[in-house]
């Protein structure tokens, strides 16, 4: 059984220092008279102040610690939690790793994007005047596909003619066609 009891307030007039007691039940039977000192230690309560050790307050709904209190399980059980906690760690850290590399890889592509523009400008290209997604194909006079949805100016091998639902044909960018 936990209970947890209120030791003080802070300058809001807000509960915010805890203490959290651990009642442990009896295991041996009253009626048989067992009262050794494993019964006595049994029944002791226990007090986990909710301070740090630097004094700082926590508030009631933080973690008090990584790993839950598991004195009260038998070596079975607490190398069953121990073992999914393990494991939920370290999915954690394949999934931080994943997400890393999945924005390096965003990053790369967002420079790589910067750097060929910049090189179209170097070269004196005009912008206006070439497809805006593989940069290769130029346009004579301006001419080329504006999407209907982005507004982006593409040629023929990176966009393409789509009809909508009111028969009305507009022209769309076609994801994964274009040189990066």
């Amino acid at each position: 059984m936990v209970a947890r009891i209120c030791d003080g307030t802070d300058k809001q007039g807000v509960n915010k220092v805890f203490t959290e007691v651990r009642i442990r039940s009896l295991t041996a039977n009253p009626i048989a008279g067992g009262s050794d000192e494993r019964d006595l230690k049994a029944n002791e309560q226990t007090f986990h102040s909710s301070r740090h050790p630097g004094g700082e307050l926590l508030s009631s709904d933080s973690k008090m610690d990584d790993m839950p209190d598991l004195s009260h399980l038998t070596q079975e059980e607490r190398a069953i939690i121990e073992g999914v906690m393990m494991r939920q760690k370290q999915e954690e850290e394949r999934e931080n790793e994943i997400m890393r590399r999945k924005q390096d890889e965003v990053a790369t592509l967002v420079d790589s994007i910067r750097q060929k523009s910049e090189q179209q400008k170097k070269a004196g290209v005009e912008l206006e005047a070439t497809c805006h997604i593989c940069l290769k194909t130029k346009f004579a006079d301006g001419i080329g596909h504006i999407c209907h949805y982005c507004n982006i100016r593409c040629c023929a091998k990176c966009g393409g003619k789509v009809t909508l639902r009111n028969n009305k044909v507009t022209f769309s960018l076609l994801f994964g066609s274009g040189e990066v």
